[in-house]
């Protein structure tokens, strides 16, 4: 039983074009939605970086009447305007060294780099039968497959995309989430919804079954906890590596320190799922008799 790989995932894994009835442009409403619900901290964020003096003094933010006085001053063939974009995944490099001063992801994070490769026993079974996602009615092997694809991806992303940030830049992401699951829970998620409807085909003879379990969605929708969990593993990683590293860069002269804080950063993820991070400070104040 075949899962999708990467490479195929970049290929077919995008939304219908045009502006057409089933068009993403006509049908993205509760995307919109979550924009408008994270505009106060996209915009706090972009006021914190026009604060200090790291932002481009030249960089200018365009109105929306900004085309429509073009028109006027120049007339309505005075040319195109311009958008940058870059192809490729951004679960990979996209720019280079402290390039950017502030990044945002709307409604991207929550969509995987791939299909985990171990939704299917060594017999052959789909693991994840009768549901094209994470659904409540999936066994924990399935559960552990898809947050192991999360974490590894999410780590990816920020690993990366701090590369590419200026000291002192901003993040601000936007992704689907979940609540806490529980099996006894009664709502579901539209793609649940959409593996119900595929298995009533089944049933009525429109769809192969094996083709139903052989389809998964690269899709994960982390809870806020899964979220943090990266994050703090990241920062928690970050600290000691800003404490540590030279003194561990001269004694282990040979080890790469990139990896050695990966490794150390997994070890922090590990303790943190069991044990609370707690960390003691002593202050003392003094008078002199």
């Amino acid at each position: 039983m075949d899962t999708l790989s990467s490479m195929e995932i970049e290929q077919v894994l995008h939304m219908n074009g045009g502006d057409g009835k089933t068009s993403y442009s006509n049908n993205s409403s509760i995307q919109k939605r979550g924009m408008y619900e994270a505009k106060p901290m996209l915009e706090d964020s972009i006021k914190m970086l026009f604060c200090d003096n790291s932002f481009p003094c030249c960089l200018k933010i365009v109105t929306s009447g900004f085309t429509a006085r073009l028109m006027e001053e120049k007339g309505s063939d005075f040319g195109p305007c311009f958008i940058a974009a870059v192809p490729g995944t951004f679960y990979g490099r996209l720019f280079p060294n402290n390039f950017l001063h502030f990044v945002h992801s709307s409604y991207s994070l929550h969509w995987r780099s791939q299909v985990p490769e171990t939704l299917v026993s060594e017999s052959g079974a789909a693991l994840n039968k009768g549901n094209i996602c994470m659904a409540k009615t999936s066994p924990h092997t399935v559960h552990k497959a898809y947050f192991d694809v999360f974490k590894r991806d999410f780590k990816l992303f920020l690993k990366l995309r701090f590369e590419e940030m200026v000291p002192g830049g901003h993040m601000v992401l936007t992704m689907v989430g979940s609540k806490i699951r529980t099996s006894s829970s009664k709502t579901c998620t539209v793609w649940e919804l959409m593996g119900m409807a595929l298995y009533d085909m089944v049933l009525e003879g429109l769809i192969e079954e094996a083709k139903l379990d052989g389809f998964n969605l690269p899709y994960y929708a982390p809870t806020p906890e899964e979220v943090k969990h990266v994050i703090r593993r990241k920062n928690v990683a970050r600290n000691i590596r800003a404490i540590a590293e030279p003194l561990l860069e001269n004694h282990f002269t040979n080890a790469n320190m990139d990896d050695l804080f990966e490794r150390f950063a997994d070890k922090i993820a590990d303790y943190l799922e069991k044990e609370r991070g707690q960390c003691t400070t002593i202050a003392v104040s003094m008078i002199k008799a």
